[in-house]
């Protein structure tokens, strides 16, 4: 038999109010992952190397404790891998690529 399908986010149920929190995320991506951009900028979806952002804002974000976890993303078929195409991506904005198995 197969397991329940996993709901998208739980809810927990705090005195008479609903508090929904995102289901937890698979595991982060790792650096230099090929990742699919599905983000909110349409015309740049697709196929792209992800790493950690070392934006100036995700510096200080990370050292103030946010788990929110963002990546740079570079074009896996460019003659320069660290020329930057995307920065601040989050990480509800990418799929880890199936190429990576």
């Amino acid at each position: 038999m197969a397991p329940p399908p996993q709901p998208k986010h739980a809810t927990l149920l705090r005195g008479t109010q609903h508090v929904r929190h995102p289901a937890p995320h698979p595991r982060p991506h790792e650096p230099g992952d090929l990742v699919i951009y599905h983000g909110s900028i349409t015309d740049r979806h697709g196929l792209y190397l992800a790493k950690p952002c070392d934006c100036f804002y995700c510096a200080r974000a990370d050292y103030l404790g946010s788990d929110d976890v963002r990546y740079r993303l570079t074009d896996p078929y460019s003659d320069d891998p660290n020329a930057l195409t995307l920065r601040c991506v989050r990480r509800q904005s990418v799929t880890r690529s199936t190429a990576n198995a």
